[in-house]
């Protein structure tokens, strides 16, 4: 089970990292549309920050999220998954960081734009943000292999996933504020 976790979070761990250098490829070639860049990723950071308030506004009126994974992933996830391996894990993982980057893309944005600015070590940030997203995939995954009832984790997350979408929310319309006034 642990070794399944660390492919699945290495998956996610290496995808958004080979996703971010390539971003931040792209965006240092083009440096005559430096302004337009960040003027982009204000308003999709601004966007997704309206969206996660939304979403905290839409769970509590209804069971689901406007945030879902597709039907098809869930499908593929679950035949995978039948036949565990190491491979798949990582396959796995990676085809979930791409599909859960609405979740998590804005601050990724935030860190491709200071780094684009020269702001600290590019890699460094993107390694650090990647370790921020999979260390919470890592501790539920070894508390579930150690013996975590996992409907419990599930039922927390439920209780809870209202709450940390309009904190998200509003952390992500004041990050794309202080972005568009030139504080960060």
């Amino acid at each position: 089970m642990l070794l399944i976790v660390l492919m699945f979070s290495l998956g996610i761990f290496v995808t958004y990292l080979i996703v971010g250098i390539g971003l931040l490829r792209i965006i240092e070639q083009s440096s005559s549309l430096q302004a337009t860049i960040r003027n982009i990723l204000v308003v999709l950071i601004s966007l997704l920050g309206i969206w996660h308030v939304y979403d905290a506004w839409h769970l509590r009126k209804n069971t689901e999220s406007s945030f879902y994974t597709p039907k098809a992933f869930i499908r593929l996830t679950e035949s995978v998954t039948k036949n565990v391996s190491l491979p798949a894990a990582f396959f796995i993982g990676a085809l979930f960081s791409l599909i859960k980057a609405p979740c998590v893309g804005a601050v990724y944005f935030v860190i491709l734009d200071m780094v684009r600015q020269g702001q600290g070590a590019g890699i460094m940030y993107l390694a650090a943000y990647n370790l921020g997203v999979v260390l919470p995939v890592l501790i539920l995954g070894a508390a579930i292999a150690f013996g975590l009832n996992p409907e419990k984790v599930e039922n927390f997350r439920k209780e809870r996933r209202s709450a940390l979408r309009l904190i998200t929310g509003v952390t992500l319309l004041v990050i794309a504020v202080l972005m568009y006034a030139g504080i960060i």
